[in-house]
């Protein structure tokens, strides 16, 4: 798993990119939270927050989706193809667990 440093390493360097690819659109950085303009009906500006997490595990299990990345000049490929991800399995203890809370619940 990443460290703290890695993961705040990665947020900056996503933040620096969104103000390259919005340009003009770009507000800035505040509270952990990257603001730009886009537009709404009509064209008016709407002002848009987007916060960044790191999650412990990709929501995109399959298509090869990038797991990890080098950001080193020195990398001859920019990430590694995650071939399969965990998929989560409820145990027995959870599913009997679930069936006693439901029957109390009378679900």
């Amino acid at each position: 798993m990443a460290s703290v440093k890695s993961n705040n390493l990665a947020k900056e360097y996503i933040g620096k990119k969104l103000a390259e690819i919005f340009g003009s659109d770009y507000v800035g950085e505040n509270d952990k939270k990257y603001y730009v303009y886009g537009k709404g009906e009509g064209g008016e500006p709407v002002l848009i927050a987007l916060s960044m997490t790191c999650p412990k595990v990709s929501p995109f299990a399959t298509g090869g989706v990038v797991t990890s990345m080098d950001w080193s000049d020195e990398a001859p490929i920019r990430g590694q193809r995650a071939e399969t991800m965990p998929v989560a399995e409820i145990s027995e203890e959870e599913k009997q667990t679930i069936a006693d809370m439901m029957a109390r619940l009378g679900l």
